[in-house]
């Protein structure tokens, strides 16, 4: 345990990736145990939620702190986390030490769940007499369900592709899907072979820089003109029968999308697919929006399979029957392509168009009625490159749209930022009201948060815990990529990442645009003929 808590701070306090993949290489070097398949579960999310009941972990704080529910609730909103709150409340005092394994700890916990709340209290109770401050934190983020640090999966998997001596991707496949450190072990989840985990491996993505003015004008049948698709980037892995579906930020996510794994299409040969998950199917395809009903499940009903298919829009083609053609030229893929994506129904071909940068401009306007970000550029003897090589590849998206709205709701950041405002809610008019149509966590620079903090402190009309009401004084330009209908929303709309353009100290509360306004700016995503 100690080893883990040492580790869990040294996380927090550190910035760079490559520190952290140091520190997280060294840890599991040192226990690659069950102690360190313990600590992985929990750094990657592979374990979530809250273990003890947090009614029952509050009331044992009030009690040793002495404190009415009302302060209590004061201290809370100020320090913005649970975890965070237990620990300062608790009264200093002589340690009884009782030290043990993360391995110890962590079942030690999951036998407190579902006993009676006073067998709950002595457990907690205990365990925060025999632990130092740093140790009492970590302890209870973990019985909270609010652990969190600053690793990404992908440092955890540099870490453990440079422990275990494994390519990233095979580290990648292991750590998909469903598993537990009560029945696995280290050396059955990362070390012993694995077949899948060496066919499943994905090509290095090719990535597009920003359209620019220097792009050569001249011979406008060297480019090819795409839809730039608003979905998941991936890539399509199929060899020897079995299917793996690759994110763009290296995730391996075929779990969450069945309709394209094992056995679920007609799989001839084996070929690696360039592409965009997308919901709906081949001309038929719905708004991303759709899309995220399917994001972020452990288990897809069988409902949500039927109403929100997911197919797959192809626009290049890397390997064919275990062929790398990735240095072939784009044309020759793209012929290849059209020649073999004739058969499968939940695979389209992404349209393309050979023209000049008039044609350019046409179907970037376009692009919103197509249900697409925008268009991309490509030269048509292009090779496949890695990362964002300038010059053969350009993405040229649609300006975000925006309008003003009116400040109603503010929230308290976590950790570092707890003292500040840093979650927004804002409103538009409707009959003389103002609705609620966005939250908004990003856009103010660190002078604009601080100087609007003081300004909700002052203007608070209401506070609901971390979150207070503010007095509607203030209008800021909204921006967003994307708007559809939704029936989850009073407001009747659904806004695709908004975040904040700028503060419109120019204008007042009765100036800030009206619900009609942004129902006008809906366009009905649709997919090409």
């Amino acid at each position: 345990m100690k080893d883990f808590v040492d580790l869990y701070h040294r996380l927090d306090a550190t910035s760079g990736q490559k520190a952290k993949v140091d520190l997280l290489a060294s840890f599991f070097e040192k226990n690659a145990n069950s102690d360190g398949l313990w600590a992985l579960a929990l750094l990657s999310g592979q374990l979530g939620g809250r273990r003890l009941n947090s009614s029952v972990l509050k009331q044992l704080s009030m009690q040793q702190a002495g404190l009415s529910e009302w302060m209590f609730a004061e201290c809370y909103s100020v320090a913005g986390d649970l975890a965070e709150t237990l620990t300062h409340l608790f009264p200093e005092h002589e340690l009884k030490p009782l030290w043990g394994s993360l391995t110890e700890w962590m079942k030690a916990i999951d036998e407190q769940r579902g006993t009676k709340p006073d067998q709950q209290q002595a457990f907690v109770l205990e365990a925060w007499k025999s632990m130092p401050h740093a140790t009492r934190f970590v302890f209870n983020k973990l019985i909270t369900g609010g652990f969190r640090v600053g690793v990404a999966k992908g440092l955890l998997v540099q870490a453990l592709s440079r422990v275990a001596g494994q390519d990233s991707e095979q580290i990648q496949y292991r750590l998909t899907g469903q598993w537990n450190p009560n029945t696995t072990s280290w050396q059955e989840l990362l070390l012993d072979n694995n077949n899948l985990a060496d066919i499943s491996k994905p090509y290095p993505f090719f990535l597009a820089h920003p359209y620019s003015p220097d792009v050569p004008e001249e011979n406008p049948t060297d480019w090819q003109v795409e839809w730039k698709w608003d979905g998941i980037r991936c890539q399509w892995v199929c060899r020897n029968g079995h299917s793996f579906l690759w994110s763009r930020g290296e995730e391996l996510i075929t779990d969450a999308f069945p309709e394209l794994a094992d056995g679920a299409l007609p799989i001839d040969g084996d070929w690696v697919l360039d592409g965009e998950l997308l919901p709906g199917m081949p001309g038929a395809w719905k708004p991303f929006s759709e899309l995220q009903r399917r994001l972020n499940r452990k288990r897809l009903s069988a409902r949500v399979l039927k109403e929100v298919p997911v197919g797959f829009m192809a626009y290049d083609i890397l390997e064919w029957q275990r062929q790398d053609i990735r240095m072939w030229p784009l044309r020759e893929r793209r012929a290849l392509l059209e020649e073999k994506l004739t058969e499968w129904p939940r695979i389209g071909l992404s349209p393309a168009w050979i023209g000049d940068v008039n044609l350019w401009v046409q179907k970037r306007q376009e692009a919103l009625q197509q249900g697409a970000e925008g268009i991309m550029i490509k030269r048509l003897d292009s090779t496949y490159g890695v990362g964002r090589k300038r010059g053969d590849w350009w993405k040229w998206k649609v300006e975000p749209r925006s309008f003003d709205a009116v400040l109603t709701y503010a929230q308290r950041g976590h950790g570092n930022r707890a003292n500040l405002f840093t979650d927004f809610t804002f409103g538009v008019w409707d009959n003389g009201e103002l609705l609620t149509v966005a939250k908004a966590y990003s856009g103010l620079n660190a002078s604009e948060l601080a100087e609007l903090s003081r300004f909700v402190s002052k203007h608070s009309l209401d506070s609901f815990g971390p979150v207070r009401r503010v007095e509607p004084l203030l209008v800021f330009e909204i921006g967003f990529d994307g708007i559809q209908k939704s029936k989850r929303h009073k407001s009747g709309i659904a806004l695709r990442f908004p975040r904040i353009f700028r503060w419109r100290r120019d204008k007042r509360p009765e100036q800030a645009d009206s619900l009609n306004a942004l129902r006008s700016m809906i366009e009905d995503a649709r997919a090409p003929d």
